[in-house]
């Protein structure tokens, strides 16, 4: 329930265009699926969205530590309550407006002790 607020509430910031919370969408490519035989089974391989929102920070000193972490990464906080599924380093974020617009990596991801947050590692792409 808790994280479902919560999503309302950030979604709510992302409707004024105003932050902290920006629209946004999780972005996955997709990969091909196989028979048990090794043919292809007809689905949908291309690229692929999810809404949500996002609020975006300077990385922490968690992050910082990570193996591979660069000056550029940032703290990314994506509310579960405004997407359906996972966030895994297999998706991308594209921010839709606002100062940090664009495509973003996933470079490390994790859900918060509420399970109301995606927190993760973006690096611009």
């Amino acid at each position: 329930m808790f994280a479902e607020l919560y999503g309302e509430l950030a979604a709510s910031f992302a409707e004024e265009g105003d932050g902290p919370f920006w629209p946004a969408w999780i972005v996955s490519q997709g990969k091909p699926k196989f028979d048990d035989g090794g043919s292809l089974v007809p689905s949908p391989v291309g690229p692929w969205q999810r809404d949500c929102v996002v609020q975006i920070d300077s990385a922490d000193t968690a992050m910082r530590g990570e193996k591979g972490f660069a000056e550029t990464d940032r703290r990314m906080i994506i509310p579960t309550g405004t997407l359906s599924g996972p966030v895994t380093t297999d998706h991308q974020v594209e921010v839709r407006s606002g100062p940090f617009a664009g495509m973003w990596n996933i470079e490390s991801v994790s859900s918060n002790a509420a399970a109301s947050q995606w927190v993760a590692r973006g690096r611009k792409a």
